[in-house]
Order: C-alpha cells, then structure tokens, then sequence
C-alpha cells in the first residue's frame, strides 16, 4: 500500500518515511532497507521527523554510530521539537535521580507543553520523591495546577501505599482527601475538557469511578485509624458506583463489622454472595456469622449454596444475553511436546482457547482462577482448554512457557502461536483475551482483559458458567 502511495505521490514518502523503514525492518529484504535508508540520509534539507526515523531505524538494525550520529543531530539542529521531546522521555525513564529527572521534564515542559506524556512525567516524579518519603517535595508538587486528574490519581496511589505500611496515616488521609475532594468535584461538575473521541456517557463513567476509587482510599485509611463509622458513608457511595468490585466489597464488610453492625454485615455478606461478588474471605465472615447465630456450622453448607445458586441463575441470564455466533478460526498448533493439535479434531467438544504471554500481568493474574475452572472439568471429555502462548520471541517461547509453568505448577494444555498467526486470525487486539467456541466449532463467548483483584473462584465460576451455556447452544 505504501508503495502505491509512493508512486502516486512521492513527497508522501518522506511523511511516512519512519512507517516505511519500520515495514522494511520487519521484512528480510535488508538490501532494499539500506537502500531507502541512503536515499533519504542523503537529503539535503532533512527534518526533525526524518532525523528521528533514521536515528531509530540504524538503531534497530543495530549500526550504533549511524544511529548515534543521527541522534546527536536531531538534538542539535531541532532542540526544542516534539522529535527531541521523545528522546527526552525515553532519557527521562532511564534517569534513577529524582532531581535530573524534574529537570528533564521542566525541558520537555518548555519546549513542548502540549506534550502528551507529560502528565505521567509528572506523577512519575511525585511517586519517585514519594518512594524516598520526601513528603514535602510530594506535596509542592501535587499543589500545582496542572494536571490535576493525574496528580489527584496519583496521590491516591500514594496515600493507599503509605496506609499499608501502617505509618503515617494522617499524612495518607490528607493525600486521599485531596484526591476526593478533586475527584468529587470532577464528577459532579467537570473540572476538566473531555477528550474528543470519548462519548458524553464514558466521560461520566470515567469521572464516577475515578471518585469510588480515591472513597474506598480514603475510607480504608479511616478504617485503618479505628474511624468506622466516619469511613461507612464513603464506603457505601463508592460501593453504589461500581458494585460488583470484590477487593472494595471486602472492604465495607471489614469496615461493616468494625461498627458492630451485625444484621447490616450478615445482609451484606448474603448480598454480595447472591450477586457473585464475594470472595473466601467474605464466605468465611458469613460462616463465623452463621455459627454465632445457630451454635454450629450445621446446615452451612447448604444455606451458602441457596446463595450460591442465586448468583449462578443471575449470572446464566446475564451471560446468556452476550452469546455469540460465529464461525472460530480454524488452526493447527504444536503444543510443548511436539504433538498437533487441531481446533477441527475437537468438533464435538466445548473449547475454551485463552490467548496469553509469559510477560502478560493481567494474563498471570487470571491464572489461579483459570487452574481452578481446567480442575473442575478435568474429568470432563467434553470440555478442553487450550491456552495459547502468544506475541513472544519465537526463539525463545518454548523455554519461556516451560519455565513459566513449571515455576508455577500449572497443568495448562499450551499451544505455541510462534509467528502470532492465529491470534491475529481471531482478530485478537489486546491479551488475555479468552473465546468459549461450542461443539459445532462456533464461537459463543469472547472475553478480553481480566479484571484486576477478581477472586479466583469467581474467575472459575464465570468460566463455568460460559462451558454450560456453549454446551446448551447445540
């Protein structure tokens, strides 16, 4: 396509001149690389743009001084560029002082203070000064007023970490406090522009969870200080917005119990298991319940499946309506010991084909919950998982996913998508992404990310209950 364009307009080819060598580089024709690499180095009037896509590009192919040149004089002849901005960024992460670092982004701030990354700059060098507990330093900067979505999320962050080492709790509900202050105001009346692909809907949901998020902070440091009852409404208003988050649920039991409130615990633990959204730990707070009630833990574990039962109907129907029809890919793929396995000579079964990477967090942190749901129907003949490894260096995959494994004691089947082949034939865009693909070869559910903090049980649960319904679609 770039070629097409090129011949149709050949200064276009100096506009997307770092797409071009980034095409090439991926390709095996190094010849013809070199060649255009020449062409546009022996310009006369090079630009910021085609400085920086040179100074990349030898980088890549690993030719240092050529790539060293080009750098040297992208940063002498266009300064104060976004090009040399970008540098600057990659400088800025590499930099361990603090100090340098502020300055770094003081340059790119002057130079370019349309600079999209300069918001995260910024909050990087409030935690950095926040890990050295240089507290002034992190509160001179968090009074500025730029940025401020950014810094009231970040203060957040830090104000969350300070109350977990139990230190300084006055100093981390100070920070929490003007996070939500911030972040209520946001929402209620933005404080800030939206951005413009964003819809009026998103936007508010945006600015509604960044508030339960600072609350539930701010309320668990109250907590933390024995101040229960004053955490309680900030608890609860962030538990109204997002509801169905186990991590903040959990919370507002503890919270609940601290206040003495008994029957609001008891109805609230039931609450959220009826709706799927308690962990083991809320189980075994019910039990304790339940026990001090009746006297024994007889009838418990038919009391707690009546629960149960409830949030897996609710859940059915809910599933049930996000049901897909449509042809899976077919594919072939070797797994770890050289054996063939084919998505065809499973026809007859329900797969579950998860679409992973050893440097995937989100991938890892679905795990347990995923080694729970493979343990449920390992006796079942009807149903097979595959977990695809994906998007990883091809030389180094198979020891990679082995020791991955290994280390983790995990009885997953793995498949290796060495050329990334498959994953892109399922149109996959981000990982984890999981397909539940029926009995006839359709694919009935497609779930993309994973839920940071879900409780693995509710992660086989969920699994479960997308296996039953694709089983029921034939």
């Amino acid at each position: 396509l770039l070629s097409t364009e090129f011949k149709a307009h050949p200064p276009s080819k100096r506009q997307f001149a770092e797409s071009y060598f980034e095409i090439l580089a991926r390709g095996n024709d190094s010849l013809l690389l070199k060649k255009e690499l020449r062409q546009v180095s022996a310009l006369a009037d090079l630009n910021a743009r085609e400085l920086l896509a040179l100074y990349r590009t030898y980088e890549k192919i690993d030719d240092t001084v050529k790539a060293a040149h080009y750098q040297a004089l992208l940063r002498q002849t266009f300064p104060n560029s976004e090009q040399v901005a970008k540098l600057k960024l990659r400088d800025f992460y590499a930099e361990p002082d603090v100090e340098k670092k502020k300055i770094l982004l003081q340059e790119i701030a002057n130079s370019q203070p349309k600079f999209k990354e300069l918001g995260s700059m910024y909050t990087t060098v409030m935690n950095d000064y926040a890990n050295r507990k240089k507290w002034d330093a992190v509160t001179a900067m968090a009074d500025t007023t730029v940025f401020p979505v950014e810094i009231a999320m970040r203060l957040n962050w830090i104000a969350g970490n300070i109350a977990e080492t139990g230190e300084n709790l006055d100093l981390a509900l100070s920070y929490a406090k003007r996070a939500m202050n911030f972040t209520k105001a946001d929402m209620d009346q933005p404080q800030t522009a939206k951005e413009p692909p964003m819809t009026e809907k998103s936007w508010r949901k945006n600015r509604e969870f960044r508030y339960a998020t600072v609350a539930t902070t701010y309320a668990w440091i109250l907590y933390k200080q024995n101040r229960s009852v004053e955490a309680l409404p900030h608890i609860k208003a962030a538990i109204a917005i997002v509801p169905n988050s186990m991590e903040r649920n959990e919370r507002y039991t503890l919270i609940l119990e601290k206040t003495g409130d008994k029957p609001a615990l008891k109805s609230a633990l039931e609450s959220f298991v009826r709706n799927g959204t308690a962990n083991a730990n809320m189980e075994a707070r019910l039990k304790s319940l339940y026990v001090a009630e009746t006297g024994s833990d007889k009838g418990y574990l038919d009391y707690l499946a009546s629960l149960k039962r409830t949030a897996r109907e609710r859940k059915s129907v809910e599933m049930a309506k996000k049901m897909l029809n449509e042809t899976a890919p077919a594919f072939s793929l070797v797994d770890l010991e050289g054996k063939i396995v084919s998505l065809a000579d499973l026809k007859g079964k329900v797969v579950v084909v998860d679409f992973w990477a050893t440097w995937c967090g989100p991938c890892i942190e679905s795990f347990p919950g995923m080694q729970k749901a493979v343990d449920r129907y390992k006796r079942d003949k009807n149903v097979q998982f595959l977990f695809v490894a994906t998007r990883e260096d091809p030389k180094e995959q198979k020891r990679k996913v082995t020791e991955f494994l290994t280390k983790r004691k995990y009885t997953f089947q793995v498949l290796l998508d060495s050329n990334s082949q498959v994953i892109k034939d399922f149109q996959v865009s981000g990982i984890p992404t999981k397909f539940v693909i029926d009995r006839s070869g359709n694919i009935r559910f497609r779930q993309v990310g994973h839920s940071i903090g879900l409780d693995e049980n509710a992660v086989a649960e969920e699994m479960s209950v997308m296996i039953d319904l694709a089983a029921q679609a034939n």
